[in-house]
C-alpha cells in the first residue's frame, strides 16, 4: 500500500545521540542471594547467615505442610474407602 511504513526510521539527532553516549560500564560476573535477590560473588547462595537461616526455615516450613497435606489426604481416602463398613 502507499504510503504505509513497515519500520520507523530514526531521526538522524537520536543516532547522534546513541554514538556519542558512553560506553556501558562492565558489570562482575556475580549470582543473587536465594532470599534476598542481593548481588553476591558466582558459587555462593545467600548474602549472610541471616538470609540461610531464613531459607532454611523457609524450606522446613514448606517440609511440614506438604507432610500434612499428604496425612489429610491419605485420611479422607481412608475415611472414603471404610465409609460403608462403619
Amino acid at each position: 500500500m502507499p504510503g504505509t511504513k513497515l519500520f520507523a526510521v530514526p531521526s538522524p539527532t537520536l543516532i547522534y545521540l546513541i554514538l556519542q553516549s558512553p560506553p556501558m560500564a562492565e558489570i562482575p560476573q556475580h549470582t543473587h542471594c536465594i532470599t534476598c535477590g542481593r548481588a553476591i560473588p558466582l558459587g555462593e547462595k545467600f548474602c549472610s547467615e541471616e538470609c540461610e537461616r531464613a531459607h532454611k526455615e523457609t524450606i522446613r516450613k514448606k517440609k511440614n505442610q506438604l507432610l500434612v497435606l499428604y496425612l489429610v489426604a491419605i485420611i479422607v481416602m481412608l475415611l472414603a474407602l471404610f465409609s460403608g463398613i462403619l
